[in-house]
């Protein structure tokens, strides 16, 4: 498949305490498969999922200390490029860009709001080779407490034009409030977060902007709800301080209902949901070991997407 284009979310992997718990739980939860675990890559576990194709990878974590996530990777066609813009625009190299074999180049980076994400240049490894598709990967979002800085900075590294949306008519597959779920488990620190009515009244207050989500769509695109490839949401005061910025990965189930259950039976947590929206029926969830996403159903609509 052809690649990614710049600033496109191409690859998503999870760092886990427990590999083969992580290939049990999502292997059932997402119905993927797993290919050969190679000690000579790491460990590093490609998830396959529907038609057999690329939609993810589980590793082992090398440093036990290390936090249980999910990373997203972001396309570049010039990584080192990449790595210099990242730095002019204030963001922090946490791994410098290197060689994967054949496969690509990666590097791992911080933008000045604190939030981690990785970067892909593809070799013989493109990435996804199906999104949207149950089981496979469909959104993500940024979550910061500077939107400016954050805005200032992806836009100029990766060239995205962006759009601010309404807060009540978000892409509310990630609606506003949603990490802000009442005993919701923060992606790292495992600390919880207030209550959404909470966050919701943090909205109408005059230090709060009526605008506090952001779409960001490819260079040379019209700037549409259709065309966005990442969202941008302002963390509001009402998130603790111990709660860092971060990126929040979805992948896209046929019945979120069902997958709740799910991730109950498997040992995972509901922190959010499941909940409607115009973009679907979403939860956000933690696996078993604590890794936070999201799920969605895109199918099971309810109200009018934003233009």
């Amino acid at each position: 498949m052809a690649g990614y284009a710049d600033g496109v979310p191409c690859w998503a992997d999870a760092m886990l305490n427990d590999l083969e718990a992580g290939k049990r739980f999502y292997g059932e939860l997402l119905g993927w498969t797993f290919g050969a675990t190679d000690p000579e890559w790491s460990s590093y576990t490609q998830a396959y999922g529907p038609g057999g194709k690329n939609v993810a990878a589980l590793a082992p974590k090398p440093d036990g200390r290390m936090p249980t996530v999910w990373n997203l990777y972001l396309a570049s066609s010039d990584i080192q490029g990449t790595a210099r813009g990242t730095r002019e625009a204030g963001g922090q190299l946490i791994m410098e860009p290197m060689a994967v074999g054949p496969f690509g180049s990666m590097m791992t980076a911080a933008d000045p709001t604190g939030a981690v994400f990785g970067v892909w240049q593809a070799g013989t490894h493109s990435g996804f080779e199906t999104t949207g598709q149950p089981g496979s990967f469909v959104w993500a979002e940024i979550f910061t407490r500077d939107p400016a800085k954050a805005d200032a900075f992806y836009e100029g590294v990766f060239g995205y034009r962006g759009k601010e949306i309404l807060e009540k008519s978000a892409i509310a597959a990630n609606a506003t409030d949603a990490e802000a779920a009442t005993d919701a488990e923060t992606p790292q620190t495992g600390d919880t977060v207030p209550d959404a009515a909470d966050d919701a009244d943090a909205a109408n207050t005059p230090d709060t902007p009526d605008t506090d989500f952001r779409i960001f769509v490819p260079a040379g695109q019209e700037v549409t709800v259709g065309n966005a490839v990442l969202g941008r949401f302002r963390m509001s005061g009402r998130y603790p301080e111990e709660m860092p910025p971060h990126i929040l990965v979805y992948f896209a189930v046929a019945d979120a209902d069902r997958a709740a259950e799910t991730v109950v039976r498997l040992g995972g947590r509901i922190t959010r949901g499941p909940v409607d929206s115009p973009f679907g029926r979403f939860l956000l969830v933690s696996d078993d070991q604590g890794a936070h996403f999201g799920l969605i159903d895109t199918t099971t609509t309810v109200g009018e997407k934003p233009s």
